[in-house]
């Protein structure tokens, strides 16, 4: 029962990771906000941040890590606002990708916020 539970986890994870990274150009707000909409928050972030790195690497041109990526942005006047927003983001989908002990609390509010961010025009989406 325990190995059933941690199995359908992480195929969980390995699904939605490769859905979101196979196509992340096609990703929209609006499939963001009925993912929310839902509760399927989970799937909202996971997409979300998928997007958020197409973003990064395919409009800025940057590379690395994303949590780098995200640093770099510091340097544009109007991006470095967005850059705790956008930390937290990762890090919360970090939390939820590699689960440890503590118990990952998810705002709708938070996911409404970063998907503002993600698809601001001032990303060039």
């Amino acid at each position: 029962k325990e190995f059933d539970k941690h199995f359908k986890y992480l195929s969980r994870v390995f699904t939605e990771e490769k859905n979101a990274t196979n196509n992340p150009k096609s990703i929209d707000k609006t499939f963001i906000t009925s993912k929310i909409n839902k509760k399927e928050y989970f799937t909202a972030i996971v997409y979300l941040f998928a997007k958020l790195e197409w973003i990064l690497k395919n409009q800025y041109k940057l590379s690395g890590n994303t949590e780098s990526m995200i640093n770099e942005l510091k340097d544009a006047e109007e991006l470095k606002e967005f850059v705790p927003e956008l930390h937290q983001l990762r890090k919360t989908r970090n939390s939820m990708i590699y689960p440890t002990s503590a118990e990952v609390v998810i705002d709708s509010g938070n996911i409404t916020k970063w998907s503002d961010i993600v698809f601001k025009e001032v990303l060039k989406v």
